[in-house]
Parts: structure tokens; C-alpha cells; sequence
């Protein structure tokens, strides 16, 4: 029986490190070049992630690796940038509907750290809107910073505060909400949320 490698050790043997440029080898013979990234908290642990050249981000479990060659020196990540959570920011009323958005995390949160490919939850809800100037013509929007996540590290807890965040935007009486939310597990809290907020209050 073959044993399953364990990425930590594997790393160590190799003498990589997170953000270093490498060059894998592929036990089928194909070779990828890009820089090792940090992985997300929930997944599986032997499993690496590398942002290709081409900007693209691939998982390699460790059992596929056959060996690493570091091409170059350590690239410095970016540190994230700090947002203020529970941050609440509520428009000038036009006498339009009023719209909360509300943001959990996710790449449509995010900034890129051009140094790594890496992306990290940075954009305020600020940033968000002031990029979209267009929106204020259709709605008075109203801004909430809930939490900084990737949708990979969705929980049904954060599911929780999504929904009792989303509840009281409708008692306080917006016309609707809209989350903001990543991509991977976002039908999950889609689906969460459609059983968490059968009957919303109507808007005033």
C-alpha cells in the first residue's frame, strides 16, 4: 500500500517555502512553473497551491509531485490590508429605494498583489462603490462590512451572521439586499440563506 505524502514534510525536504518561484515536476512528466501560495484554511492539507505564470492558480496533491526545483529567490508578499469590520455606511437619501449591500469576502472584495498573483480581502465597500458611480442612480445604497473571507472558509455559523445581517436590513426597511460574496461555495449560503430568510419583512 502506497502512503499518501504529507505536503508540510515534502516542503521542508525540498527546501520551499511559501511565495517561493519553483518549477515542479509532475510524476507524469509534466512540468509547471509559478510561485507557491499560501493555502486556504479548510481543503486538504497535501494538496499545493501554485500561481502559474500565466496567472492562473492550479492545486497539485502531493502525491502527483515528483520532485521541486526552486527557480529563483523568495517573492515578498503584500501584507493584506486591514478594512473595518462592521463597518455600516448609510447614502444620502434621494428618495430612490434603498439597496444594503453587504459584504462577506471574496475575490470581488479583493486586491491583487502583483509581487505573488495572490489576492487578499482588502477592498472596503467604499472602494466597491466609488467604482461604480452608476448605481447611484438607481438606488440609495447603504454599505455594511460584515466580514473579510473567502468563500472557502464559509462556515454555516457565518451563515448565521449573513442571514440576521440580511433580516435586520429588512426590518430596518430597505427595498432589498445584495451579497456580496466569493465564488466557490457561494450557491451554498445561496441555498442557506433561502431557508434562513423564508418570509423577510416588507419594506416600508
Amino acid at each position: 500500500m502506497r502512503t499518501i505524502p504529507v505536503l508540510s514534510e515534502l516542503m521542508s525536504k525540498w527546501g520551499i517555502k511559501e511565495f517561493d518561484l519553483v518549477r515542479i515536476h509532475l510524476r507524469d512528466g509534466t512540468v509547471l512553473d509559478g510561485v507557491v501560495l499560501p493555502r486556504p484554511g479548510v481543503g486538504d492539507p497535501n494538496v499545493l497551491i501554485l500561481k502559474l505564470d500565466n496567472g492562473y492558480n492550479v492545486g497539485i496533491h502531493a502525491s502527483n509531485i515528483e520532485k521541486v526545483e526552486v527557480r529563483g529567490g523568495h517573492v515578498e508578499s503584500k501584507s493584506a490590508v486591514s478594512i473595518p469590520i462592521g463597518q455600516f455606511v448609510k447614502a444620502e437619501s434621494t428618495g430612490l429605494p434603498r439597496v444594503r449591500l453587504v459584504a462577506t469576502g471574496g475575490t470581488i472584495m479583493s486586491k491583487v498583489d502583483y509581487r505573488t498573483g495572490a489576492v487578499y480581502p482588502s477592498f472596503s465597500l467604499e472602494d466597491l462603490y466609488a467604482m461604480y458611480p452608476e448605481v447611484k442612480g438607481i438606488a440609495d445604497i447603504e454599505l455594511l462590512n460584515l466580514m473579510a473571507i473567502f468563500s472557502e472558509d464559509m462556515t454555516p455559523r457565518r451563515w448565521a451572521e449573513i442571514a440576521e445581517a440580511a433580516y435586520r436590513a429588512f426590518l430596518d426597511g430597505v427595498s432589498g439586499v445584495v451579497v456580496l460574496h466569493g465564488t466557490d461555495t457561494m450557491h451554498y449560503t445561496a441555498a442557506a440563506l433561502s431557508f434562513a430568510i423564508r418570509n423577510p419583512p416588507q419594506a416600508q
